[in-house]
């Protein structure tokens, strides 16, 4: 007759105490097996009752817990943990218990399963989203224009004085914006450049063309965006802006629509004055200052807007 070999058992955690190294126990209440490890009691295994969602403790390298909740349910759900690489760090097999998992800095969690967190989650480096909602912002730039690099992602212009308008097309100073790729996923970009106006003549009228670029090539004008500036003793900041599409199902040059989804554009705003006695004057200085007539300079501005 075959002999009946029993594992140690109780319904509690063992102890040091209960197992030596290499001996293993069950704690038949909470189905949990455990075995001694050098003088450490370790879990090896779990049965079906875990059934609600378990905390995982993730550490980074230098040995921070990020603390997540995966939603686990008895019956051996898998959740892969992998790096950017898509290479499979940690294999969690639930139904289990808390695990402390050290998988180092370049990971990214590459799962089905939503993760949500009841703590903070502190990233060192860059989170990239695989899919947006619709009208969701993906990245927004914002610069004051007093250097020539919009955060790495574009070319912008240092702008240090006032430009004087003429009857002549020529581009507004501070709205030259080139070298931009919208990030992968970008439906829309909202371009906005703002800049002070003062006037010159009592009816000062000014002109407005909106132009691209892509690739560095040939800039076109985006005919629909054609817009005027004018009025009595008119002085403001205006701000000038408009929405580029990316990823359309054709081209349209007269509304700034692209088929390409991720092509290298440049933008930029051309501007004249309607006419020698209509005058504007000039951009990025005011007429007035502090009740007198001393004309300050006023700093253009940019930003960029990519929506999913």
């Amino acid at each position: 007759m075959p002999t009946v070999i029993k594992l140690k058992r109780g319904t509690t955690t063992p102890t040091n105490s209960d197992i030596t190294s290499g001996e293993v126990a069950v704690d038949t209440s909470a189905k949990k097996i455990y075995i001694n490890d050098g003088g450490t009691v370790k879990l090896i295994g779990v049965g079906d009752a875990a059934s609600s969602p378990v905390s995982v403790l993730v550490k980074n390298s230098s040995g921070t817990t990020i603390k997540t909740r995966i939603g686990l349910s008895g019956g051996g759900t898998t959740s892969n943990i992998k790096n950017s690489a898509g290479t499979t760090l940690k294999t969690l097999v639930g139904p289990f218990s808390t695990v402390d998992t050290s998988v180092g800095d370049d990971t990214a969690f590459n799962d089905a399963s939503d993760i949500t967190t009841t703590g903070s989650i502190t990233a060192g480096g860059t989170i990239t989203a695989g899919a947006y909602n619709a009208g969701q912002v993906i990245e927004e730039l914002h610069a004051v224009c007093n250097k020539t690099d919009l955060h790495g992602r574009a070319t912008i212009e240092n702008v240090t004085s006032a430009q004087t308008l003429s009857t002549t097309y020529a581009d507004a100073t501070g709205s030259v914006v080139t070298s931009y790729t919208p990030p992968s996923g970008t439906t829309m970009i909202v371009y906005e450049y703002t800049s002070h106006l003062r006037w010159e003549d009592a009816h000062a009228i000014s002109h407005w063309k909106l132009y691209y670029q892509v690739s560095g090539g040939t800039w076109t004008e985006v005919e629909k965006a054609r817009t005027n500036r004018n009025g009595y003793y008119p002085e403001d900041k205006q701000i000038l802006r408009w929405v580029f599409e990316v990823g359309a199902a054709s081209d349209d040059s007269t509304l700034g629509i692209f088929n390409a989804a991720t092509p290298q554009l440049g933008f930029k705003w051309q501007v004249r004055d309607y006419s020698a006695s209509n005058e504007r004057g000039l951009l990025h200085q005011t007429t007035y200052w502090d009740g007198a007539g001393t004309p300050q300079y006023s700093q253009p501005m940019i930003m960029i807007k990519a929506i999913g």
